[in-house]
């Protein structure tokens, strides 16, 4: 295959539509070379495969070598070096990122045979050089990669979810502590709301109360206007009509009429009870129209 022409499969060569091509096609009868039926498809796996071949032999892992001849990479049967810079770049990187991509299939001969004998050789790198990189990760299936990521992906998604819930939790906790707040602050009010009616009906029964207090100091016969003593002559006494009077003040009136006696004030015959030492809180019943307006 190299005996075609010198110019044949020289790796520096290589760099057409973004990824590979032959910058001399060379005669017509003689193309496409050995590369198979289609040089874009198989030629890139011939050129891996040849410094692959290559590297095994100058490694002295081959099962042939030459002794003292380390051979160049160019292809060419002078030796000469062409495109030195990109020679260097081919051996590197691109030797790498090439094997991973083209690297796969079976060579057109290796399909004519039914896919016979294929090995998928892993390229092997001189550790000496240091700017050859790590190749363990060729032949690894890039949906491992993706899996990975994705799941990746998922445990930063949970770990969010997991945040959000524990920021929803938080939030219900201090929602539920105000809607506590605000029933403990109802009832409260309630309790204040009741507090101030008890406040007023005690009021209202205290202003009773001295009201009635007033009326038993001041209980007085209606007829002398004297205040109504306990023991003595003018102690209160009940008509018949229940209207109260001093004692003294109504047995002058009952002398003067006899038994028949009117009261003075509803003009009713009445009688005079034979009671004496009337206690003073009956009198307040001859008061009860002025105290109507207080306790209703």
């Amino acid at each position: 295959m190299f005996n075609i022409q010198n110019s044949l499969f020289i790796p520096g060569d290589w760099l057409i539509a973004g990824a590979f091509s032959v910058s001399n096609p060379g005669p017509a009868n003689l193309q496409p070379y050995a590369c198979g039926s289609t040089r874009l498809a198989d030629g890139p796996q011939y050129t891996m495969a040849m410094l692959y071949a290559l590297n095994r032999v100058n490694s002295g892992q081959a099962s042939v070598s030459v002794p003292g001849v380390r051979f160049d990479e160019n292809f060419t049967s002078t030796g000469s070096v062409i495109f030195p810079a990109v020679n260097v770049l081919w051996l590197g990187l691109l030797t790498v990122f090439l094997a991973y991509l083209f690297f796969k299939g079976p060579t057109t001969n290796q399909r004519a045979q039914g896919g016979r004998g294929i090995k998928r050789p892993r390229l092997e790198l001189d550790a000496s050089n240091s700017d050859e990189i790590d190749t363990s990760i060729l032949g690894q299936d890039p949906r491992q990669d993706i899996l990975r990521l994705e799941n990746d992906q998922l445990k930063i998604t949970i770990e969010a979810l997991k945040a959000t819930n524990l920021n929803l939790e938080q939030e219900k906790t201090r929602l539920q502590t105000t809607i506590d707040n605000i029933q403990e602050f109802g009832t409260i009010d309630a309790l204040l709301q009741e507090k101030q009616r008890i406040e007023n009906e005690l009021t209202r029964l205290r202003r009773v109360l001295n009201e009635v207090s007033q009326i038993v100091i001041n209980c007085r016969c209606c007829i002398c206007r004297e205040p109504y003593t306990v023991e003595d002559v003018h102690s209160p006494v009940l008509l018949t009509c229940c209207h109260t009077f001093g004692f003294g003040c109504i047995k002058h009136i009952w002398e003067q009429k006899g038994t028949k006696l009117e009261c003075p004030l509803c003009k009713k015959e009445s009688y005079i009870f034979n009671i004496h030492g009337l206690k003073l809180n009956y009198v307040i019943v001859d008061s009860f129209p002025s105290l109507e307006a207080v306790l209703f």
